[in-house]
């Protein structure tokens, strides 16, 4: 399965024009680290192509996109089940901080501030999915869902993109977890009857990752 979500490639382009030129962002999001002729960040270790560079971006802020919009919806509906993904949500942000830090690139978290986003992507994806949430429980499970299901697929991509077997054994410890999200999402879903469709993964991708048992994802 070799497939980029339309997040991970939108921030793609944007790390390929900061390299070659102007980036196109919002006038109000942070500026882009600088980067090297080949892409890379300046020191950063190992063979990370500019893609690469942008996709690792991506997954540490996806990863807070989660925290904060499940965060705000466990104070909205009172879910624990939101509540506890959170506290999931955040190991995986720090998984994918260290990360960065081992192969010596920028963070692009600025601030722990809940919902503020360096990628206006991601801060669209926060502020539309929470605005969906609040306003049933039904909802709110379902934006679970939809988060798990883009969380998922770009994992999947990454995993199969970057041959470094640091990034691999990190980016597969979170795809378990979030594949542990998902069924947590969706048996909630099922319990109260509510209809749910994912949008990247295929419903038999999901049909799979549903049957199979919690994983413990390395401890």
């Amino acid at each position: 399965m070799n497939r980029l979500h339309a997040l991970v490639t939108a921030a793609t382009l944007t790390a390929c024009a900061t390299a070659g030129g102007e980036a196109s962002r919002s006038p109000d999001a942070e500026p882009a680290p600088a980067v090297t002729e080949d892409g890379s960040d300046p020191g950063v270790a190992g063979d990370l192509d500019v893609t690469h560079v942008a996709a690792l971006r991506v997954l540490r802020e996806e990863e807070k996109v989660a925290r904060d919009v499940y965060l705000s919806l466990f104070e909205a509906h009172g879910l624990q089940v939101h509540g506890n993904i959170a506290r999931a949500e955040q190991s995986h942000i720090d998984a994918m901080g260290d990360l960065l830090d081992r192969l010596g690139l920028v963070d692009p978290i600025q601030t722990d501030a809940r919902g503020v986003f360096t990628d206006p992507l991601l801060q669209e994806m926060h502020d539309t999915l929470l605005a969906r949430g609040v306003t049933s429980a039904d909802e709110a499970l379902r934006v679970g869902a939809d988060i798990e299901d883009v969380d998922i697929v770009d994992l999947i991509a990454a995993v199969d993109a970057i041959d470094d077997a640091d990034v691999d054994a990190t980016l597969t410890g979170l795809w378990c977890g979030s594949n542990n999200h998902l069924r947590a999402f969706t048996r909630q879903l099922d319990q109260r009857g509510v209809a749910w469709s994912p949008t990247h993964l295929t419903p038999e991708e999901v049909a799979t990752i549903v049957a199979d048992p919690e994983a413990a994802c390395g401890g």
